[in-house]
């Protein structure tokens, strides 16, 4: 029973180190050593899409409640947010000096925020 116990306690650890590594599932995490240049707050009620690289090649899709950190190439982040009823499009200009950027986005409610870190 001990060998099963410490068993499961190695695979618990083991588990737990995977889903906090820098590859993260929810996918907000960002590299260490990278300083916050700007931040905005925006409104969606549907779904952000966020198209970077050429001819939609790293898709960004966030409903309410996901989170997404990811690398940029280019300071104009521009996303569209899906409605029901409508569709509407945005962006921001980052700093010249990101390479990352990360979207939060709470489960209830219409604001998200979008950070660009350098």
């Amino acid at each position: 029973m001990r060998a099963i116990t410490l068993c499961c306690g190695v695979l618990t650890v083991l588990a737990g180190c995977a889903t906090t590594g820098p590859t993260d599932e929810t996918g907000a995490r960002l590299p260490d050593g990278v300083t916050l240049l700007e931040s905005t707050q925006d409104r969606c009620s549907g779904i952000v899409h966020v198209n970077e690289g050429p001819r939609g090649s790293d898709e960004v899709v966030l409903r309410p409640g996901e989170n997404a950190s990811f690398r940029v190439s280019d300071e104009r982040i521009e996303w569209v947010c899906i409605g029901e009823s409508s569709t509407s499009d945005d962006d921001i200009d980052c700093p010249d000096d990101t390479s990352y950027v990360r979207i939060t986005r709470p489960s209830a409610g219409e604001q998200f925020l979008l950070e660009c870190y350098g």
